[in-house]
């Protein structure tokens, strides 16, 4: 076992603009004091022609040339301070040609993956990379058989999607009306938007007063136009998220694919139950006891689920106390313990404590 200091690990990552820094991986970083972190703040921009060759080179339409020019600023600091470990923590964006060169250097690579099974296949079509890597992360695990197929499954471990559980907490005592009630539907990746409009249109006939919050998804507006009830925010905070995450009745996510989800995952630290599509990867996040899970396309049974939450107060403190405790196994506490295990069970590394 090598005992390496926090400084030789090299974290790659990138900080979203449509995100906040506790509904990405940014407070998870907290956890790494001392190792070094290249993110899109430092990629590199020029030369230009060369950057966006090296883009196209890779042949999948998620490495943009801000992937290229934050690889290539991350394989710099590696070949000049010669790291044990550089870690893309999104490897589906920004890992491609570093797993290669580190090689030659001795370096270790490893990236962590969140791109559904769908994705994998329409959005990479050379996954040659990946034999380079010396660990490979799938946050779902069906996503994780797949990758087996190109990787060596000695590299390949499943890691969860954490959640910021100190920030994404419950409104003490909140028991929601249920002539009142709050919905809210968050995010757009693999979203059906067609299911959301069935389900919504159908509720509103038994509940005159509901109101429901669509967000990050301002592009789908127009769609639900007819709706006068569901609201669109365009931009909001992450305070003004856990707001509506804690005084809402619960999350509506109808999905046409399935993944590893903030959006579950903030949602049930903040103790609010979940109806929502059951696909692949997002059910290895679930349980019975605080998300009803629907068949695919299925408005009749969405809308059954949700009117059983929204009638059932009496039980509604148990689902809060379920949801709670099921997101704490997500905390980002817990997933640094089970990540800095599989770098000692699969690199057999281990990062010395300061």
């Amino acid at each position: 076992m090598q005992i390496i200091p926090p400084e030789k690990l090299l974290i790659v990552t990138r900080k979203w603009h449509f995100r906040g820094s506790h509904t990405s991986v940014e407070r998870f970083l907290d956890f790494f004091s001392g190792s070094p972190v290249i993110s899109n703040e430092n990629e590199f921009k020029r030369p230009y022609r060369f950057i966006k060759a090296l883009a196209k080179k890779a042949n999948h339409s998620a490495y943009t040339r801000q992937s290229a020019g934050l690889e290539i600023a991350a394989l710099l600091y590696a070949i000049w301070h010669r790291p044990a470990l550089v870690h893309f923590f999104y490897g589906d964006h920004d890992y491609h040609f570093a797993g290669k060169v580190l090689r030659l250097f001795g370096i270790k690579c490893a990236a962590t993956f969140y791109f559904s099974i769908k994705e994998l296949e329409e959005r990479m079509d050379n996954k040659n990379h990946f034999q380079y890597l010396d660990l490979a992360l799938a946050t779902g695990r069906a996503q994780q058989e797949y990758l087996s197929s190109f990787i060596n499954p000695d590299n390949l471990d499943y890691l969860p999607l954490g959640v910021d559980t100190h920030f994404f907490t419950p409104l003490s005592g909140f028991i929601p009306d249920p002539e009142n009630p709050i919905i809210l539907q968050v995010g757009v990746n693999r979203r059906d938007f067609k299911l959301a409009h069935q389900t919504l249109s159908q509720l509103k006939k038994d509940y005159q007063k509901l109101v429901v919050h669509m967000i990050g998804c301002y592009d789908q507006k127009e769609s639900f136009s007819d709706l006068p009830f569901v609201q669109f925010h365009q931009k909001i905070s992450d305070d003004e998220l856990l707001h509506l995450y804690q005084s809402a009745t619960l999350l509506l996510l109808p999905l046409e694919d399935g993944g590893s989800s903030n959006t579950l995952n903030e949602a049930l630290a903040c103790g609010l139950p979940v109806v929502a599509t059951k696909v692949i990867n997002f059910v290895d996040y679930t349980n019975d006891d605080c998300v009803s899970l629907c068949p695919q396309g299925n408005a009749a049974v969405m809308v059954d689920s949700c009117k059983s939450i929204i009638s059932n107060t009496k039980n509604y403190e148990t689902f809060r106390i379920a949801a709670r405790n099921l997101a704490c196994s997500y905390s980002w506490e817990n997933i640094y313990t089970q990540l800095t295990g599989i770098y000692q069970k699969r690199l057999n590394l281990r990062i010395k404590t300061i």
